[in-house]
């Protein structure tokens, strides 16, 4: 009885989707391709170079006091070492956290432009080519999607065109 029932609901549904017109995007695919999405990901580069360069003369410093700290030294001068050793440590890995929050502030907000300017794109092309559903292939939720139906390519063709 139950294979029976789930025959029929497997053999209803290809009717109810046939009756509407379905497509997919890749949302990630299109915020990391599209022309904005470049500039942004060369702007956090650029970001962690400048984080890199600010990190340097800390890490430098912690390499020349871990080779001072293999000298023949006196107990006071090695515990003088090891509390500055210490406190660059601690500086440089306040630095990285602050950088890595401010990084990711960054990035949220240049995505959260990126996905406003979506929107409106969007809800254009689902009126246009008169999509009934439209959904995001990078969601967990969608396993499988042929290439028939996955509108990504469009959608960055048309949001990069629509930002000149």
């Amino acid at each position: 009885m139950r294979v029976c029932c789930l025959l029929l609901v497997f053999a209803a549904v290809p009717s109810v989707f046939a009756q509407n017109k379905i497509a997919v995007i890749d949302l990630n695919r299109v915020m990391q391709e599209c022309e904005a999405g470049k500039q942004l990901q060369a702007e956090l580069d650029r970001f962690m170079e400048t984080v890199r360069a600010e990190a340097k003369p800390r890490d430098e410093r912690m390499r020349q006091i871990n080779e001072e700290l293999e000298k023949d030294l006196t107990d006071e001068q090695r515990q003088v070492l090891a509390m500055e050793f210490e406190d660059q440590k601690i500086k440089l890995k306040r630095l990285q956290d602050d950088k890595m929050k401010e990084g990711r502030q960054r990035e949220e907000l240049g995505l959260s432009k990126i996905e406003k300017e979506l929107v409106p794109l969007l809800e254009k092309i689902t009126q246009e080519e008169k999509y009934d559903l439209l959904l995001d292939i990078s969601s967990p939720l969608i396993f499988y999607a042929t290439d028939g139906v996955n509108i990504t390519e469009r959608v960055i063709s048309r949001y990069d065109q629509d930002q000149q």
